[in-house]
This record gives structure tokens, C-alpha cells and sequence, in this order.
């Protein structure tokens, strides 16, 4: 067997496997799913009952299946949360064993206490909040995914197709805007969190100095004020820049839909029967643009959460390992009774 560094490796796979590809996942994510796709068809029964309400025609129909939509999407999504809560037992129990594996035959380097110390404390705590977290981003991910594209798309079916061209437009702009503007706020970010150190560092050293003589005071005091000054400057600039960004992005989220809007009021305005499902719907339309400006900012956290869990699997490694053809991972005891998968 070859033997490699461990810097050099790739942990992405160890993560899918152990992760990710679980039964457990593709539950929560397919209950999940189905409580979005319900929650969604209310668009539609809501425009089809106002369109009966302005003929003048029977609505009940669509009215029944307007208040199943409300009431239904609570029971895959209570589903949906069991299934993520033995997903996340299950990533916990395959992450065990994967250590396990990669440790038990490498006690010599038990022997140094750092890296015992730092190999039981991921063992037992980072790890586990670590996967926990990766489990927890992928799901708010996947629920504002799913909700602004079932959403769009319901929208755009039963009231005005260019919402879904408007939609488009609004994502890939939005999504430009904030990979450009990226490195600056990485930056700004370092600066802000280097100022919140360095001032931490000087007010763990107040206690020697605060009774010690006038002249050391005074010069730790000058370099405190130096530092909240600098940590004050550096943290409001990071804010501000945050918040003008949120702004741009919620215009360029915003503008195009919202244009639809007008255009679509001003050509129909005369047509009672096409501005009453329109208008019934556009709060519909609001909670689309707000979970797509969601969506694009935890896109953007994808890489953090990568990076993190890479970090750990990189940490539990010997420092020179074999690689074996397969780690083998019994099988895990169903979690949940009642919910065992064939």
C-alpha cells in the first residue's frame, strides 16, 4: 500500500460517504421536498379559486384544496425533521467508527499528549458539532432551494411566465454581485476579527497592570485605547460594508420581479378577472425574493462548512497513513423504531 502525506489529501470523498450517503439523508431530503412541493401548490388552488370568485362560479373546490395545502405540508415536515434527527446519529455513529478505524492500530502516537488531548477532544465534542453544523447548513440550504423553486415555478404557471425569466436574471446577478464583491469582505473580515484579538490579548493583561507601577500602566493603557479604537474603526467599516451590500443585493433580487409587476398592473388594468389572482399572489412573491436572498447568502458559506469538516478529517489522521482499499463501517442499528428502510 502506497503511503502519502497527509496535507496533501482529499477528504471530500470521506465526507460524502460518511455524511451524506446515508438512507437517512435521502429521506429528510425527499420529506422535505414533498412538504415544499404541497406548501407550494397553494399558489396555484388560490389563483384558480379567485378566477371561479370573479366568473362568478362555485370555488369551493379550490378552496378545499387551498386549506389542504395549508394544513398537509405539516406532516412530511414533521416527517422530514425525525428523518434528520436519525441522520444526524447515524453521520455521528459512521464518523465513530471511521476514527476508530484510522486509530486504533497507531497507539505509539497516544503516547503524545497534544495529540491525544487534540484527537479525543474532535473524537468527542468538535467532530460531532462539526457534522452536526454540516447537517444543519445542508438542510436550511436545501429547504430555501426548494422553497423559492416550487414557489417560482407555481407563480409562473398560473400568473405570468416572465416571473420565472425575472427570477433567473435576478439569481445570476445577485449571485455575480457577491462573488465579485467576496475578496473585499474576506479581507475586511480578517482585519475586524485580527482588531477583536489583539484587543482581547491586552485586556487579558489588565489585572498585572492595573496595580502595577504609574508608567507601565499608562503605557498598556495608551495601547488599549489604541485597540479599541482600532477594533471600533475596523468592526463598523466590516458592518457597513455588509450592509451595503445587502441593499445591492436585495435591489438586483428585487427590481426585476417587481418590474413584472408594474408591466404586468399597466397591461391588464382594465381586466378585473386577471389583476384579482395577481395581486392575492404577490405576497407569495415577497417571501420568494426574501428566501432568495437567503439561499445566495448561505451558498456563499458552503466552502466554510467544507473547510471545517476537512479540517477535522485531516486532524484524525496518523501522520503517515496507508491507504486501504476500503474501510469497512458495520452497519448501522436502525435509529428509529418503526422506520427501518427495506
Amino acid at each position: 500500500m502506497k503511503s502519502i502525506s497527509v496535507a496533501q489529501t482529499s477528504y471530500n470523498k470521506d465526507i460524502y460517504q460518511l455524511l451524506i450517503h446515508s438512507k437517512w439523508a435521502l429521506c429528510s431530503f425527499l420529506a422535505l421536498g414533498t412538504q415544499e412541493l404541497i406548501g407550494a401548490t397553494s399558489s396555484i388552488w388560490l389563483v384558480f379559486m379567485m378566477n371561479e370568485i370573479t366568473a362568478g362560479e362555485p370555488f369551493f373546490l379550490w378552496l378545499g384544496f387551498y386549506v389542504i395545502s395549508l394544513l398537509l405540508p405539516s406532516i412530511p415536515l414533521s416527517l422530514a425533521y425525525v428523518f434528520r434527527s436519525a441522520w444526524r446519529l447515524n453521520a455521528q455513529e459512521r464518523f465513530i467508527h471511521h476514527f476508530v478505524a484510522l486509530n486504533q492500530k497507531n497507539g505509539h502516537e497516544w503516547d503524545d499528549k497534544k495529540i491525544k488531548g487534540k484527537k479525543s477532544s474532535i473524537l468527542s465534542s468538535e467532530g460531532t458539532q462539526a457534522i452536526f453544523d454540516f447537517i444543519e447548513y445542508l438542510w436550511d440550504l436545501l429547504s430555501f432551494f426548494l422553497s423559492v423553486i416550487f414557489n417560482i415555478i407555481a407563480l409562473a404557471l398560473v400568473v405570468e411566465k416572465l416571473f420565472l425569466v425575472a427570477f433567473c436574471l435576478s439569481l445570476f446577478l445577485a449571485y455575480l454581485a457577491m462573488k465579485l464583491r467576496r475578496p473585499r469582505q474576506r479581507q475586511l473580515t480578517e482585519k475586524a476579527l485580527t482588531a477583536r484579538v489583539e484587543l482581547a490579548q491586552t485586556l487579558l493583561t489588565a489585572w498585572d497592570h492595573l496595580f502595577g507601577e504609574e508608567s507601565i500602566f499608562n503605557g498598556w493603557n495608551r495601547k488599549l485605547n489604541q485597540r479599541i479604537q482600532n477594533s471600533q474603526k475596523r468592526n463598523i467599516k466590516l458592518e457597513r460594508f455588509d450592509q451595503l451590500m445587502a441593499i445591492i443585493i436585495s435591489l438586483i433580487v428585487n427590481i426585476p420581479s417587481l418590474t413584472v409587476v408594474v408591466w404586468f398592473a399597466i397591461k391588464h388594468s382594465g381586466d378585473t378577472a386577471k389583476l384579482a389572482p395577481f395581486f392575492v399572489t404577490i405576497p407569495t412573491l415577497f417571501v420568494i425574493l426574501r428566501y432568495t436572498y437567503q439561499l445566495l447568502s448561505e451558498s456563499f458559506r458552503f466552502n466554510m462548512h467544507k473547510s471545517k469538516l476537512n479540517s477535522i478529517f485531516k486532524a484524525i489522521q496518523p501522520k503517515d497513513i496507508a491507504i486501504p482499499q476500503k474501510i469497512a463501517h458495520p452497519e448501522p442499528i436502525p435509529l428509529i423504531p418503526g422506520l427501518e428502510m427495506p
